[in-house]
């Protein structure tokens, strides 16, 4: 059970694979027609989609007035960024228990929301969902939310708060979120239903085996063994559009690899039973591919981080000096040596504010 998932933008969930605007992902969230300004498309998902239950933008207590206009916020969150590969939002996805009536839904939704994104800075655009007509389950409520960002005042947009995109800060959504579900159960009439269920939704943000052994140890034996199998991968809009057109991708392939290892070692007979078909040999070369495996992935996650956190210094060089620099303001890439040269400028500048806003205070002191 995944209660919570997480996607970045700029690509769009669940609008055609060629956008990449927030706009788009804004309108098909809410159902509503909304124009991009920057590409000049209008986007409409009023038909043809599945209902939307509520609907509402949560934000700060200070924000301007067009931050509640679910269009012009987008389109102003869209010409805030300079880079096109920009990321403008965070997109959350949240499972929600189809025992729920849709007032404990949007009741959950807003307590969530409260404690975690508006009362950090950020502006959340939230809407609840009901199952598509053609979906694989009926059960399948749940609520989209794009979050913004950057920090945001009375005026506009401001710095990206970077520490928002920490890893900690998704285990810690899943928690609450995972709690408010189990206490939500807790205090309504839905232990009639099943007594297992606030326990089963308190320990939901685990992995399977967890919840598997926090089953076993309450005496929730059909819950223990659902949790009993092996985590599905979510594979993307865009691999499953390459399968439905008979491509295989490099992603589908090297899972594939790894399904096989993994049943070639499930399948290794008990010793005490009959003689092993497999050699430690053939154990400790499939050992070897997982972990392979698992170092390539841990690079390209860090490589990502990295290039993450380059962009984030970039984008605020270009915002200090773009209207100095000829190169910046064509939009072109910021070289290794003009970087070097630009963040020693950035660091005088902000040095020369600090010491111009002191020598304001000293002024001060003495005309009182």
């Amino acid at each position: 059970m995944k209660i919570l998932s997480v996607r970045f933008l700029p690509v769009s969930i669940g609008t055609p694979k060629s956008d990449t605007s927030v706009v788009a992902s804004a309108a098909y969230i809410a159902r509503e027609r909304i124009k991009d300004r920057e590409s000049d498309k209008i986007y409409d998902y009023r038909k043809g989609h599945s209902e939307v239950l509520f609907s509402k933008i949560f934000t700060p207590e200070i924000v301007p007035e067009w931050a509640h206009d679910r269009g012009e916020l987008w389109n102003k969150v869209q010409e805030t960024e300079f880079r096109k590969d920009a990321q403008y939002a965070r997109s959350l996805e949240i499972n929600l228990p189809y025992e729920f009536t849709q007032g404990h839904m949007v009741e959950l939704i807003e307590d969530f929301v409260r404690d975690n994104f508006t009362s950090q800075g950020m502006i959340a655009d939230v809407a609840l969902h009901k199952p598509d007509d053609h979906a694989a389950s009926e059960r399948n409520y749940h609520a989209h939310i794009l979050l913004t960002l950057r920090d945001v005042n009375a005026e506009c947009f401001g710095y990206k708060a970077r520490e928002w995109n920490h890893v900690s800060q998704l285990r810690n959504w899943r928690k609450d979120l995972a709690f408010k579900l189990s206490k939500m159960f807790e205090s309504n009439e839905y232990l009639k239903t099943n007594r297992w269920l606030p326990e089963r939704w308190q320990h939901s943000y685990l992995s399977l085996v967890k919840q598997r052994e926090k089953a076993l140890e309450r005496g929730d034996w059909e819950y223990a063994q659902a949790c009993n199998h092996k985590p599905t991968k979510h594979k993307g809009t865009q691999i499953h559009h390459m399968e439905k057109r008979g491509i295989e991708s490099y992603v589908e392939k090297r899972r594939n690899e790894e399904r096989n290892v993994s049943i070639a070692i499930e399948q290794i007979p008990n010793p005490e039973l009959q003689q092993p078909s497999f050699t430690e040999h053939d154990i400790r070369q499939a050992t070897n591919f997982l972990n392979r495996i698992d170092e390539t992935l841990d690079n390209f996650k860090q490589q990502e981080l990295e290039l993450a956190q380059q962009r984030e210094i970039d984008d605020e060089l270009k915002r200090r000096f773009g209207h100095l620099d000829p190169d910046l303001k064509n939009g072109n890439e910021i070289t290794p040596e003009k970087r070097t040269q630009l963040l020693k400028a950035l660091e005088y500048s902000k040095q020369a504010e600090k010491d111009l806003e002191l020598s304001h205070e000293i002024e001060r002191e003495h005309e009182r």
